[in-house]
């Protein structure tokens, strides 16, 4: 059984509140499916991850904490890739040339493109 991001979000926010009920308040979701996330994984991984007390919520064991740890650094690598992907597709991309009248100082076009250079760092070549 494979686990989704999703549920790796609601473990993670479970461990960081240590109450059901506040992690599902976050998530703007039912308990009942936060609950229900935390059954898929400790059933994925044949293991317990928490300490049920119903008067004090639900405590991270040593392999709740560590899981919880794996989950957050690849939730972060995620968000991280989606980030660079939308500055990916914002970003400029192929070939400027820009042409010029002779009499016009070289000058003139070093400082035309090294105001370009510094606005969209990348590789740049001039001929």
């Amino acid at each position: 059984m494979s686990i989704s991001l999703k549920v790796m979000e609601y473990f993670t926010t479970v461990v960081r509140h240590g109450n059901i009920a506040k992690a599902a308040a976050e998530l703007n979701i039912a308990a009942s499916a936060v609950s229900t996330a935390i059954d898929q994984i400790e059933a994925t991984f044949d293991l317990e991850l928490f300490m049920r007390q119903r008067s004090r919520g639900v405590q991270a064991n040593a392999n709740g904490v560590a899981v919880a740890r794996k989950f957050e650094r690849l939730l972060d690598e995620y968000r991280s890739i989606l980030a660079e992907g939308a500055e990916l597709k914002q970003a400029l991309s192929g070939s400027l040339r820009i042409g010029y009248y002779a009499p016009i100082p070289t000058q003139a076009v070093e400082i035309l493109c090294t105001g370009v250079k510094r606005c969209h760092p990348g590789p740049c070549r001039m001929r």
